[in-house]
């Protein structure tokens, strides 16, 4: 058996497993100032042990858990990992079941969002994603690129994952990485590998960089520093990086303003269910003190009648209404409230019974007889499927003296859409309709 030990190394120590295409081992062996090549992790792990190794790159099945292996500690290693195609149930045990939970049950049932990816890493996704081709010659859309705080970051507070995820390829990811903040070990599998392996060893590499620099000082990307930039390259580095922070200070004013807008919809929508959204959903008195409201809002003087009754008197109907621009006119309202019925025939009897009293105080019939329900709030899935049951034939009496029916739902619509109507319009839409509101003004099935 060899000698395990071989010293110090310059660093990073990179092991290259398996059969790698043309000269690609060669390239990717050049990356690093000490490399070593294996056609097998069994061959690797009766030479090396893992504290002399600070890059693992595998091609292929070159990644096997067999008995010197395992005896080597190279299963329990923090060493850098970076796996092309291979076998998932291999990674399973090299990452402690946490491949299966990415690459299988997550990726199945996976929720798409939008693609962002480390800027370091975006050179050779553009140039792996060019290859992927349709029939028609059309470039394949990546559908999605898993953020920390995905579902299998719960697994530990310390480690990020990600998953890049195409349509067209639905059993499982593209590509898979995780960092484990801890131990500062990444780990990279292409399930399929790319055509630009050497790019995203650099990039990959590069990017743990940033928080292992004691494992991976220097690396052979120092053409990307700064140091060893040209004026070319400094200058669209520092139009970068302005247009970085001016994006970040875009960024957070459409996050304050998304967030006042948010406030400001929650505070309507609590004002909309105190105000006028009640018509929609009370009954009995407060039914009817909403309603009044809503038409005061239209520009109607609303009296609520049973607050002028004395106790013990017989009831009025629930609204007298009055309007400024028609001098003496006045109409008579009665407004019901049902769970299951969409209205009943007796309620317009009632009105009409509401309407002979008004002419024995007032010498006169009233202008107007409204029927406003708010019928089946319970049975019916939205409003806009609250329907009043009755037929033209039903209501042609109740129209002849000038009777209109109508549901809560349609009046919400007039009083949301009063800007756009025009009040005036409305006022003339409620005095002079009679039976039932004309269609345009009815709600339909795409009403709220």
């Amino acid at each position: 058996m060899s000698i395990k030990t071989r010293g110090e190394k310059p660093r990073p120590r990179a092991a290259i497993l398996g059969e790698w295409p043309s000269a690609s081992a060669d390239e990717a062996m050049k990356l690093f100032p000490t490399s070593y090549a294996f056609k097998s992790s069994t061959q690797l792990a009766k030479t090396l042990i893992p504290n002399e190794v600070d890059v693992l790159i595998c091609m292929g099945d070159s990644l096997r858990m067999d008995a010197s292996w395992l005896s080597a500690g190279w299963e329990a290693s923090n060493v850098h990992t970076i796996v092309f195609g291979g076998s998932p149930n291999t990674l399973v045990q090299y990452s402690g079941g946490l491949w299966f939970t990415v690459s299988e049950r997550l990726c199945r049932s996976m929720q798409h969002d939008e693609m962002a990816v480390p800027p370091i890493l975006e050179g050779p996704l553009r140039s792996w994603l060019a290859t992927f081709q349709d029939s028609r010659g059309m470039p394949i859309i990546v559908e999605g690129w898993w953020e920390p705080g995905s579902p299998f970051r719960n697994r530990g507070a310390n480690l990020e994952s990600v998953a890049l995820v195409m349509a067209q390829v639905p059993r499982g990811p593209l590509a898979v990485h995780h960092f484990d903040k801890k131990t500062k070990k990444g780990v990279a599998w292409f399930p399929s590998p790319p055509p630009n392996p050497l790019d995203w060893i650099r990039a990959l590499l590069f990017h743990w960089a940033e928080s292992d620099p004691e494992r991976l000082p220097g690396l052979r990307d120092w053409e990307m520093t700064a140091e060893w930039m040209t004026s070319r390259e400094l200058d669209l580095s520092a139009e970068l990086a302005a247009l970085a922070q001016r994006r970040d200070q875009v960024l957070k004013e459409l996050e304050s303003e998304d967030a006042r807008l948010r406030m400001d919809l929650v505070a309507a929508r609590v004002e909309g269910n105190a105000g006028p959204r009640r018509i929609l959903t009370s009954q009995d008195d407060e039914l009817a003190s909403a309603v009044a409201q809503v038409l005061r809002d239209l520009g109607f003087d609303v009296r609520e009648m049973d607050k002028e009754i004395p106790p013990g008197k017989s009831k009025r109907e629930d609204l007298r209404l009055a309007l400024g621009s028609k001098p003496g006119w006045e109409g008579i309202v009665e407004v019901k409230g049902y769970a299951k019925s969409g209205g009943k025939m007796t309620d317009i009897m009632q009105l009409e019974k509401h309407a002979a009293h008004y002419a024995v105080q007032n010498h006169r019939l009233p202008d107007k007889r409204l029927y406003v329900v708010n019928g089946e709030f319970e049975t019916a899935a939205t409003p806009s499927l609250r329907r009043l049951p009755f037929s033209d034939e039903d209501l042609a009496p109740f129209a002849t003296d000038g009777g209109l029916a109508l549901t809560t739902a349609e009046l919400f619509r007039l009083h949301r859409d009063r800007e756009s109507i025009g009040v005036e319009s409305i006022q003339r839409i409620l005095t002079d309709s009679n039976g039932r509101l004309p269609p345009e003004h009815q709600i339909g099935p795409s009403g709220s």
